[in-house]
């Protein structure tokens, strides 16, 4: 019935309403439908980071809308569009990355005994939006609510990284990388790690009242190096497929002085978390693109969500890292 209407309708309509429709589910147990609106309700946009989504349904069986903020008159109204996953091929309309997430196994991963997926040929030369489609990382990443790892998840990405990249990095920190790292007296940084809400997720918060310029996170201390292109890719694909995805979410390139090359980086504690904060939201920052440590850019209340300025996280427009492009992974 919807390809009738659709190739019923003169060609700009019909991309018009292949744009407006999505399946959704109304109920948990219930079958996916196909869905859309024949209003003005169809061009409600996305919000690109979580700082400008206004708006999002309770679930995403609910058809209701409800603002998940003040918003003064002239604002944008702005959605979440991971809250509906569009999976075309289980209601007849073709092939989609939601479909076959249970390739043949080649091996299982320690501790959880999760499966490693197979390599796909020409995976020493593919770039990270390959690498992102390869594990369908799109599908895990609009769940905002995945667990946050545990401590045996971390002891994986480490034993990884040790067999895969630098097995003469140690991770004998006393401070377990479910609390972050020593920091300053011994102890762990200022923050701890929960999920936030169904739009931001796992994040941080601090565990104290912070001082403006105040140093909160010291990356100097937690953070991985990758030496090459190579080695990065060798980790990601020696992971389970959660974890593979969020390295890729984890990871980003960095030049440690201006005039040195670009590396590629991650860290394997709950660092991983911060936050991007538009505009007045950021509360914490580097002093420089070249720089690991983050300081409090003003005073800041126990228990209040860390967030950094994407205008050193990424650029959104051109889809550039925080000290960077991906170019090192392009071919």
């Amino acid at each position: 019935s919807w390809r009738k209407f659709v190739f019923s309708l003169p060609r700009n309509r019909a991309c018009d309403m292949m744009e407006w429709s999505w399946t959704q589910k109304l109920g948990e147990k219930g079958n996916l439908r196909i869905l859309s609106a024949i209003n003005i309700s169809v061009l409600l946009n996305e919000g690109e980071v979580a700082n400008y989504i206004n708006v999002n349904p309770e679930s995403s069986t609910s058809s209701k809308f409800y603002a998940t903020g003040d918003i003064k008159k002239g604002d944008e109204i702005l959605m979440n569009y991971g809250v509906y996953d569009t999976f075309w091929t289980e209601v007849g309309l073709g092939y989609d990355n939601a479909v076959h997430l249970s390739p043949p196994l080649v091996e299982k991963s320690e501790p959880h005994n999760e499966p490693i997926w197979p390599k796909p040929d020409g995976w020493d030369s593919f770039i990270t939006k390959q690498i992102e489609e390869h594990f369908y990382c799109k599908l895990y990443a609009i769940d905002k609510m995945k667990p946050l790892p545990t401590l045996q998840d971390w002891q994986l990405l480490r034993a990884k990284y040790n067999q895969h990249v630098d097995s003469s990095r140690s991770f004998d920190d006393i401070v377990p990388p479910t609390m972050g790292y020593t920091f300053g007296d011994g102890g762990p940084p200022p923050y701890y790690a929960k999920n936030s809400n169904h739009i931001k997720g796992r994040s941080l918060f601090a565990s104290r009242d912070i001082k403006k310029g105040e140093l909160i996170h010291d990356g100097t201390k937690t953070n991985i190096m990758f030496p090459d292109a190579m080695s990065w890719r060798r980790f990601i694909f020696s992971l389970p497929r959660n974890r593979a995805c969020d390295m890729v979410d984890w990871s980003w390139t960095e030049k440690l002085e201006e005039s040195d090359e670009r590396r590629i980086f991650s860290a394997i504690d709950i660092s991983v978390f911060f936050n991007g904060g538009m505009g007045n939201g950021a509360n914490v920052d580097p002093m420089s693109s070249t720089s690991s440590k983050l300081y409090a850019t003003r005073d800041i209340k126990k228990d209040e969500e860390l967030l950094t300025s994407y205008q050193y996280q990424f650029v959104i427009h051109n889809n550039m890292y925080m000290y960077g492009s991906w170019k090192l992974l392009q071919p």
